[in-house]
Protein backbone atom coordinates (compact mmCIF):
# COMPACT_ATOMS: atom_id res chain seq x y z
CA UNK A 1 0.00 0.00 0.00
CA UNK A 2 2.98 2.41 0.29
CA UNK A 3 4.03 1.88 -2.84
CA UNK A 4 0.26 3.24 -4.20
CA UNK A 5 0.96 6.21 -2.24
CA UNK A 6 3.93 6.96 -2.87
CA UNK A 7 3.36 6.75 -6.77
CA UNK A 8 0.33 8.80 -6.32
CA UNK A 9 2.03 11.37 -4.69
CA UNK A 10 4.60 11.61 -7.20
CA UNK A 11 1.79 11.33 -9.94
CA UNK A 12 0.14 14.65 -8.96
CA UNK A 13 3.52 16.54 -8.64
CA UNK A 14 4.20 15.23 -12.18
CA UNK A 15 0.85 16.41 -13.42
CA UNK A 16 1.17 19.33 -11.51
CA UNK A 17 4.31 20.01 -13.19
CA UNK A 18 3.22 19.09 -16.36
CA UNK A 19 0.20 21.19 -16.22
CA UNK A 20 2.13 24.06 -15.20
CA UNK A 21 4.81 24.03 -17.72
CA UNK A 22 2.03 23.67 -20.72
CA UNK A 23 0.30 26.92 -19.31
CA UNK A 24 3.51 28.77 -19.43
CA UNK A 25 4.42 27.63 -22.92
CA UNK A 26 0.92 28.59 -24.08
CA UNK A 27 0.91 32.07 -22.36
CA UNK A 28 4.67 32.42 -23.39
CA UNK A 29 3.11 31.67 -27.50
CA UNK A 30 0.46 34.46 -26.09
CA UNK A 31 2.72 37.01 -26.65
CA UNK A 32 3.33 36.35 -30.14
CA UNK A 33 -0.59 37.55 -30.75
CA UNK A 34 -1.59 41.56 -30.32
CA UNK A 35 -5.18 41.38 -29.01
CA UNK A 36 -7.07 43.39 -31.85
CA UNK A 37 -4.47 42.54 -34.47
CA UNK A 38 -5.50 39.09 -34.55
CA UNK A 39 -8.32 36.91 -34.46
CA UNK A 40 -9.91 36.42 -31.30
CA UNK A 41 -11.67 33.48 -32.50
CA UNK A 42 -8.46 32.10 -33.67
CA UNK A 43 -6.41 32.62 -30.76
CA UNK A 44 -9.06 31.19 -28.67
CA UNK A 45 -9.03 27.93 -30.95
CA UNK A 46 -5.24 27.06 -30.28
CA UNK A 47 -5.37 27.87 -26.54
CA UNK A 48 -8.39 25.19 -25.96
CA UNK A 49 -6.82 22.59 -28.46
CA UNK A 50 -3.05 23.31 -26.86
CA UNK A 51 -4.60 22.44 -23.40
CA UNK A 52 -6.64 19.46 -24.79
CA UNK A 53 -3.04 18.07 -25.77
CA UNK A 54 -1.53 19.42 -22.08
CA UNK A 55 -4.87 17.14 -20.74
CA UNK A 56 -4.34 14.24 -22.58
CA UNK A 57 -0.67 14.01 -21.64
CA UNK A 58 -1.58 14.21 -18.21
CA UNK A 59 -3.82 11.21 -18.92
CA UNK A 60 -1.32 9.00 -20.54
CA UNK A 61 0.73 9.65 -17.66
CA UNK A 62 -1.71 8.23 -15.21
CA UNK A 63 -2.94 5.44 -17.89
CA UNK A 64 0.89 4.06 -17.36
CA UNK A 65 0.61 4.13 -13.74
CA UNK A 66 -2.56 2.42 -13.59
CA UNK A 67 -1.22 0.02 -16.21
CA UNK A 68 1.94 -0.65 -14.39
CA UNK A 69 0.36 -1.18 -10.95
CA UNK A 70 -1.95 -3.61 -12.63
CA UNK A 71 0.94 -5.37 -13.61
CA UNK A 72 3.79 -5.15 -10.46
CA UNK A 73 0.96 -4.17 -7.58
CA UNK A 74 -0.72 -7.17 -5.79
CA UNK A 75 -4.43 -6.91 -6.05
CA UNK A 76 -4.20 -3.93 -7.96
CA UNK A 77 -6.60 -4.66 -11.29
CA UNK A 78 -9.74 -3.07 -13.40
CA UNK A 79 -12.46 -5.38 -13.61
CA UNK A 80 -15.72 -4.93 -15.56
CA UNK A 81 -16.15 -5.74 -19.26
CA UNK A 82 -12.08 -5.60 -19.95
CA UNK A 83 -9.86 -7.73 -21.85
CA UNK A 84 -7.01 -6.41 -19.57
CA UNK A 85 -5.11 -4.22 -22.53
CA UNK A 86 -3.12 -1.41 -22.23
CA UNK A 87 -5.56 1.02 -23.45
CA UNK A 88 -8.45 -0.30 -21.23
CA UNK A 89 -5.94 1.24 -18.99
CA UNK A 90 -5.81 4.60 -20.38
CA UNK A 91 -9.48 4.82 -20.84
CA UNK A 92 -9.90 4.00 -17.03
CA UNK A 93 -7.28 7.02 -16.67
CA UNK A 94 -9.73 9.35 -18.65
CA UNK A 95 -13.09 8.49 -17.17
CA UNK A 96 -11.65 8.82 -13.83
CA UNK A 97 -9.28 12.43 -14.84
CA UNK A 98 -12.55 13.66 -16.06
CA UNK A 99 -14.68 12.87 -12.95
CA UNK A 100 -17.16 10.83 -15.53
CA UNK A 101 -17.47 8.23 -13.83
CA UNK A 102 -17.17 4.11 -13.78
CA UNK A 103 -19.52 2.55 -15.58
CA UNK A 104 -18.26 -0.77 -17.75
CA UNK A 105 -15.27 -0.67 -16.42
CA UNK A 106 -13.84 0.27 -12.81
CA UNK A 107 -11.03 -0.07 -10.65
CA UNK A 108 -10.35 -2.72 -7.64
CA UNK A 109 -7.40 -3.17 -5.02
CA UNK A 110 -4.78 -0.21 -4.70
CA UNK A 111 -5.80 1.16 -8.11
CA UNK A 112 -9.23 2.58 -6.42
CA UNK A 113 -6.89 4.71 -4.90
CA UNK A 114 -4.94 5.89 -7.90
CA UNK A 115 -8.83 6.42 -9.25
CA UNK A 116 -9.81 8.35 -6.76
CA UNK A 117 -6.54 10.34 -6.37
CA UNK A 118 -6.52 11.21 -10.39
CA UNK A 119 -10.49 12.17 -10.31
CA UNK A 120 -9.42 15.37 -7.75
CA UNK A 121 -6.15 16.23 -9.88
CA UNK A 122 -8.18 15.81 -12.79
CA UNK A 123 -10.93 18.23 -11.46
CA UNK A 124 -8.19 20.82 -9.78
CA UNK A 125 -6.04 20.43 -13.57
CA UNK A 126 -9.68 21.10 -15.70
CA UNK A 127 -10.67 24.00 -13.42
CA UNK A 128 -7.17 25.30 -13.81
CA UNK A 129 -7.55 25.11 -17.52
CA UNK A 130 -10.75 27.16 -17.69
CA UNK A 131 -9.38 29.94 -15.34
CA UNK A 132 -6.50 30.46 -17.71
CA UNK A 133 -9.02 30.64 -20.69
CA UNK A 134 -11.01 33.15 -19.03
CA UNK A 135 -7.82 35.34 -18.60
CA UNK A 136 -7.07 34.75 -22.11
CA UNK A 137 -10.81 35.69 -23.11
CA UNK A 138 -10.49 38.58 -21.11
CA UNK A 139 -7.60 39.76 -23.03
CA UNK A 140 -8.58 38.65 -26.48
CA UNK A 141 -12.23 39.11 -26.43
CA UNK A 142 -12.31 43.00 -27.33
CA UNK A 143 -12.89 42.57 -30.93
CA UNK A 144 -17.05 41.18 -30.06
CA UNK A 145 -17.69 43.52 -27.40
CA UNK A 146 -18.48 46.21 -30.31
Amino acid sequence: MAVTWIANTLLIALTVGVHYEGLRFVAGQLNRFKPGRHSARGVLILVVLALLVVHAAEIWIWGVAIWLQHLYVPGAAIAGEVSGGFLEHVYLSAVSYTTVGFGEIYPTGPIRFTAAFEALTGLVMITWSASFTFVVMGRYWEEFRE
